[in-house]
């Protein structure tokens, strides 16, 4: 699978911040995000390898906390899609 180009990794965490009601303000040299309920910003501190940490996107204010279960409902979103992916590969490799 071919490596993410910068603007596809700065879309993609785009995507994946709006339904935690959190904007990306800024991408590189470090993120710096929004919450969009009461303004704050915050820069996380990413992981050796360049990853995000655990719970990133939360707002240092708790905001987010009341937002989890929508994150919850995102992040099974995901794992379906994941599941899907490896389903469909799995059939083509038949």
């Amino acid at each position: 699978m071919p490596a993410l180009t910068l603007r596809a990794a700065e879309g993609k965490l785009r995507r994946r911040l709006r339904p935690v009601a959190v904007t990306l303000l800024q991408f590189t040299p470090s993120a710096v995000l929004e919450c969009d309920a009461c303004g704050q910003c915050w820069s996380p501190n990413c992981a050796h390898g360049g990853r995000f940490p655990r719970g990133y996107w939360r707002c240092p204010n708790g905001c987010a906390e009341v937002l989890a279960e929508a994150a919850a409902e995102i992040t099974a979103r995901w794992r379906r899609e994941a599941q899907a992916v490896a389903e469909a590969v799995e059939f083509l490799a038949r």
